[in-house]
Parts: structure tokens; sequence; C-alpha cells
């Protein structure tokens, strides 16, 4: 078996379907700070992912330091 260990993590992300509950549960019953809110525009999005839509972008830090990014497409 391989000697690689993982030392540290910096972020994690995940999908949402609705943002606002989301970051309610994270902020408001796990204690996370909301560090920065964003939209990727859609030209953006489409030449990253092929997706058509635009993207909202939530940063949250935890206790820890640790961040937690959440993503939702708002389809065009």
């Amino acid at each position: 078996m391989s000697e690689y260990k993982v030392l540290g993590t910096d972020h994690s992300a995940f999908t949402v379907s609705d943002m606002d509950r989301s970051v309610g549960v994270f902020s408001g019953v796990l204690g996370f700070e909301v560090v920065r809110d964003v939209e990727a525009p859609n030209d953006l999005v489409k030449n990253l992912t092929g997706v058509d839509s635009t993207l909202r972008m939530v940063y949250l830090r935890g206790p820890d330091g640790h961040q937690v990014e959440l993503l939702q497409y708002l389809v065009m």
C-alpha cells in the first residue's frame, strides 16, 4: 500500500438546488460565515462547463477555517 497521506484540505464544494436554504443551514445551523457571494455570467459558465446557465457561488468559512463552496446553476 502507498505511503500517500492527506495532510490537509483547502475547501469542499457542493452543487445545491436551493442556495438560500443551503446557506441558511451552513451559517445558521453549522456556524459558518459567508465570505463571498458572486454570480458567474452565462458565457463564462458555458465556456468552462458546457452548461447554458449562470452560476451563483457562495463561499463560507467554518469555525476551524475550512471553506465550503456552494454552487447553484441558474438555468436560463
